[in-house]
């Protein structure tokens, strides 16, 4: 028998034909294992058999519990984590974004997961526990519970949109409720209700100093729009959509301020704008002021303290909850910094900021990261 490069063969010598292979095929049973000999090459084909046999051997030892607790597991990852009074934050990443990672912000902890209901969409909103979620394969929007996952899909849209900001004036269990979407680079806005069958498009008109909607907050019913220096109704029934509030003007700018980042948060019933200024000759943000609407006097008050509430500022929407219930700190503001995946948090009763880093786990690319207050 010779051997050579992995080959085994039986070598037969004939006096007319010279060397040869000679084909042969031989079966035979030795203490319970089976080699097969064909065109002279061994096969182990007992391998899989046994690996067979130790796995259901395995299975009757242990009743199933492992099957059964791999499917527990794959069913956990593919709902919500559990939900408290504080909201969590989202990052979506890995492979086509299909992991989701939830940091809880009382806890310190983070949970990731797979959900089916999230994959291939972005999200757009998130208001009173729904998010407004866009398919990036169909361009559809839908509304998505954040903790039962309850879907409810909104009209389909006639043609193909590129969304800025969108919000809802109330959830939509309401039968008032409006899903309003601005769209980039034009002058109207669509909008509809839970149940419709189409999207409504309205125009508008904008004044040139304002340039274009900024933020949109929904508070008491109400639709509220921050421009570039003023703050504006939104009323879809009334002939000109958008009134602008003329006496509430920004408030004026800090000396040695190269630009600011103004966002508009609903918390109680009051709406909240937030500056966070970065000076000319520190390119970073090194001020943070909040300021209150007082409809009153029809004028933003500055502030010293938030009171019970915590925000936390959102790229496309910002929410709050309550300190006590929460157990964060008062006083306190989340924030992010585009392409960056630390937690920065601003205490307004010292006038500081810190930074932690939320999920070591989250690696680039990531998409913008969002915040999500569970709707209980």
């Amino acid at each position: 028998m010779n051997s050579q490069n992995g080959w085994t063969g039986w070598i037969s010598h004939k006096h007319h034909s010279g060397l040869h292979f000679a084909f042969q095929r031989r079966n035979f049973m030795r203490k319970g294992f089976r080699k097969e000999i064909r065109f002279g090459v061994y096969f182990r084909v007992y391998k899989d058999k046994l690996q067979c046999s130790r796995r259901e051997r395995e299975r009757e030892r242990v009743g199933g519990g492992e099957e059964e607790q791999v499917m527990k597991m794959e069913a956990k990852k593919s709902r919500m984590p559990p939900y408290g009074a504080a909201p969590w934050l989202v990052f979506s990443h890995g492979k086509r974004e299909r992991t989701k990672t939830f940091f809880n912000v009382s806890e310190g902890n983070y949970y990731v997961r797979n959900i089916p209901e999230m994959r291939r969409s972005d999200c757009l909103a998130s208001c009173y526990g729904w998010l407004v979620m866009l398919n990036k394969t169909s361009g559809d929007l839908f509304l998505l519970n954040s903790v039962s996952l309850q879907k409810i899909q909104l009209p389909c849209l006639s043609e193909s949109y590129s969304f800025k900001k969108c919000v809802l004036s109330s959830p939509p269990t309401d039968p008032d409720c409006v899903i309003l979407c601005i769209v980039f680079s034009t002058d109207f806005f669509i909008y509809c209700h839970p149940g419709d069958d189409k999207w409504i498009k309205l125009k508008y008109r904008i004044p040139k100093e304002e340039a274009s909607f900024r933020q949109l907050v929904s508070c008491n019913g109400k639709l509220y729009t921050y421009g570039r220096r003023k703050l504006g109704i939104i009323d879809v029934n009334a002939d000109h959509p958008v009134t602008w509030l003329e006496e509430a003007k920004e408030p004026e700018w800090p000396p040695l301020v190269l630009a600011t980042i103004n966002t508009l948060v609903e918390s109680c019933g009051d709406i909240f704008l937030v500056r966070r200024s970065v000076l000319l000759l520190v390119p970073r943000i090194a001020r943070v002021e909040v300021y209150k609407m007082d409809f009153d006097r029809m004028a933003w008050v500055k502030v010293d303290t938030l009171g019970d509430r915590v925000l936390f500022l959102g790229r496309d929407h910002s929410i709050s909850c309550s300190a006590s219930d929460s157990g964060l700190k008062r006083d306190c503001i989340y924030f992010m910094k585009p392409d960056d995946t630390n937690l920065y948090v601003f205490h307004l009763d010292r006038g500081t900021i810190s930074a932690k880093v939320p999920c070591p786990n989250v690696r680039p690319p990531w998409s913008k990261p969002f915040w999500v207050m569970p709707a209980v």
